[in-house]
């Protein structure tokens, strides 16, 4: 894949999904340095307006969707379970970063609300964590392509 406009556009768009975010969307960006910085942005910034959004949204989801209000109070029962004894950025930042399916911007979200941390300390745990989970993946996927000789 080039590195043009709608490689970069391709990326931001796919890292602004959940499950697959940033760290998965540069899978598919080639030899694209730029893209890095397209995932991050675009996946980081969604990951902050979610958290800044949550409240707002899970009332909505209450009265307009019972169902899906049921769905969110799973996950977030799950995600509690998992950040028992956790406390601050570092805990947020390696949630946010571990490649474990459930995490990721969109839980680190959740999980800096549950963690109780104001929104400055959530925006640098989520980027911080997201940076990291971005480059790994980068450094695995251009350290696998070197070693199977592509």
């Amino acid at each position: 894949m080039a590195c043009g406009a709608h490689t970069l556009l391709y990326v931001a768009l796919l890292s602004m999904l959940p499950g697959l975010e940033g760290r998965y969307a540069i899978l598919l960006s080639g030899e694209c340095p730029a893209a890095l910085l397209s995932a991050y942005l675009s996946s980081t910034t969604v990951g902050i307006l979610v958290y800044l959004t949550l409240d707002h949204v899970v009332s909505l989801l209450e009265r307009l969707s019972p169902r899906l209000y049921r769905l969110y109070l799973r996950v977030e029962k799950r995600l509690a379970a998992r950040l028992r004894g956790a406390r601050g950025l570092a805990a947020l930042a390696a949630f946010v970063a571990a490649p474990l399916p459930g995490s990721g911007v969109w839980s680190g979200a959740i999980a800096a609300k549950l963690l109780g941390l104001d929104w400055r300390r959530a925006a640098a745990g989520i980027a911080v964590g997201n940076l990291l989970a971005i480059l790994v993946v980068h450094v695995a996927k251009t350290l696998g392509f070197r070693l199977l000789g592509f």
